[in-house]
């Protein structure tokens, strides 16, 4: 089974080096890794050039994104295709998007592709990740039941393929499993530990600003006004601060739902979407009562 790697790296002088040592080491290794330096200023370009020099499967690309604003969505996918876009033809079964900033143990991929082996309707799956907290201990990040992490996508090619690849927006690692759900595919996540060396959404995705991009983006994502209504009452218990993330989120997406805005989504997949946030809201909901 042959998979290909597109890593977009920015800034990560720090932390790469764990990834480049746990890739090399892998069990089963990849047939093409592209490193994409989304125009670092630090060391980034000079760790990864040398490991190209030592393994030749290992590509550096420049990607001049200088100017653009980082966000949880468009730019990294545009960083992701940089990449991609010089692998797209070779042979391979799995693609795999990875972060910068991630140490995989030794048998990661080789567990990976034992599930895609053992279930033919499998179209994504991943790892979970794990940080250090204080007292450095392993801790599980907190995520929902059938999300794999945007740091460590693994795609089959043939959903990747279905879905349409990556989109180029904000949540867009909720959007493709959504959508390979609704194509018929399944997800899957392993208890195979990823160290996260920087905690996920410590640059994009906390805060106000965060839940007004979320509001935003579930109306574009076809939620209905109820549904949002019902999501905002998450976003208060859940997201911080809390009661007042939960308001902005509302607002706005009652801001674009009164706006020139169009939704991206089919009237079909929009249904599906509904039909599944129900059921997880009210799961949720349920739990806290």
């Amino acid at each position: 089974m042959k998979y290909i790697i597109v890593t977009p790296a920015k800034n990560e002088e720090n932390y790469i080096t764990f990834l480049l040592e746990s890739v090399v080491k892998q069990s089963i290794l990849p047939t093409q890794w592209v490193i994409v330096d989304d125009s670092s200023s630090d060391n980034t370009a000079i760790i990864v050039q040398d490991y190209c020099a030592k393994y030749p499967w290992i590509k550096y690309v420049y990607y001049d994104s200088r100017g653009r604003v980082r966000t949880g969505g468009g730019k990294v996918v545009e960083a992701f295709y940089c990449g991609y876009e010089l692998v797209k033809d070779v042979d391979y079964d799995y693609v795999s998007k990875i972060d910068a900033d991630l140490t995989l143990p030794s048998d990661y991929f080789e567990k990976v592709i034992q599930e895609f082996t053992k279930n033919p309707l499998l179209g994504l799956c991943g790892g979970t990740i794990v940080v250090r907290n204080a007292k450095g201990k392993l801790i599980a990040e907190k995520t929902a039941s059938h999300h794999v992490r945007g740091a460590l996508k693994f795609y089959k090619k043939e959903c990747f393929s279905d879905i349409g690849g990556l989109m180029k927006k904000y949540f867009w690692d909720g959007t493709d499993e959504m959508m390979a759900m609704y194509k018929g595919w399944q997800i899957k996540i392993i208890p195979s530990q990823v160290l996260h060396h920087r905690p996920t959404s410590t640059e994009t995705n906390k805060g106000l600003r965060a839940a007004g991009r979320s509001g935003k983006q579930y109306y574009r994502d076809g939620f209905g006004l109820t549904l949002a209504f019902l999501k905002s009452f998450i976003y208060a218990i859940r997201q911080k601060p809390k009661l007042v993330s939960g308001f902005v989120y509302f607002w706005s997406f009652v801001f674009e739902w009164l706006g020139p805005e169009k939704k991206w989504v089919t009237k079909d997949f929009q249904k599906y979407c509904r039909q599944f946030h129900y059921r997880k809201i009210f799961s949720i909901l349920g739990r806290t009562s």
